[in-house]
């Protein structure tokens, strides 16, 4: 048993870390309450699956397959592996988060739904709508592309951009987010530490390398 926990500690801290945003959520109103209704319902498995996959999208970018310190503690491949599959996991949760949101506006009309998925005014939408746009992208061109090295590399930098730009929407778009103090600033500490891994191995020791290789 011991032994199966510390193959899985890995996966374990991230589900743990991913999940605590949730345990703010309920804490503020009743399940009871976010369930008492059919378009209610949706709403809030749309909050849930925007906060969990927000919280994965950073613990993946912190989660960085370059850095030898965690490839000491938990092994290159664990790492690598969890980076993926977390990575993933995180782009679905967030792709169904405006979907989920929309489908409650539906039931008052579909101009309402369709401000929550199209470019509007108000560009705290509209940096997670271009966010989302951008991972589309991305994981298009990283499954289908046959040029997978270095337009792989190139891509996986850039992907910092789609980052910056969900981070903008989650704590500029009025939500749960910026009404729950402690979520606020749980959320802070994920997506800076995500941020500031991405920033360190991505592209100032991407800078670096490219400067050794041209001096």
């Amino acid at each position: 048993m011991i032994k199966k926990i510390k193959n899985n500690l890995l996966y374990i801290l991230i589900t743990i870390l991913s999940l605590i945003p949730v345990i703010f959520w309920i804490k503020v109103k009743p399940l009871g309450l976010r369930f008492i209704s059919v378009p209610i319902a949706f709403t809030s498995i749309g909050q849930v699956t925007g906060l969990v996959g927000m919280a994965l999208f950073s613990i993946a970018m912190a989660l960085n397959i370059k850095s030898n310190t965690q490839k000491k503690i938990f092994g290159a491949q664990k790492v690598y592996l969890a980076h993926h599959f977390f990575g993933g996991l995180s782009f679905i949760l967030i792709l169904f988060h405006p979907i989920l949101l929309a489908i409650n506006y539906m039931f008052v009309s579909a101009n309402s739904a369709a401000l929550l998925l199209l470019p509007s005014k108000d560009w705290s939408i509209n940096y997670g709508i271009i966010s989302l746009i951008l991972m589309i992208l991305f994981l298009l061109i990283t499954f289908y592309t046959k040029i997978m090295g270095k337009l792989f590399k190139s891509t996986h930098k850039y992907l910092g951009l789609a980052f910056i730009l969900a981070i903008l929407h989650t704590f500029l778009i009025t939500s749960d987010i910026s009404r729950i103090h402690g979520l606020k600033i749980y959320m802070w500490i994920l997506t800076i530490l995500g941020l500031m891994v991405y920033s360190y191995f991505s592209i100032f020791k991407f800078d670096k390398k490219i400067k050794e290789i041209n001096a």
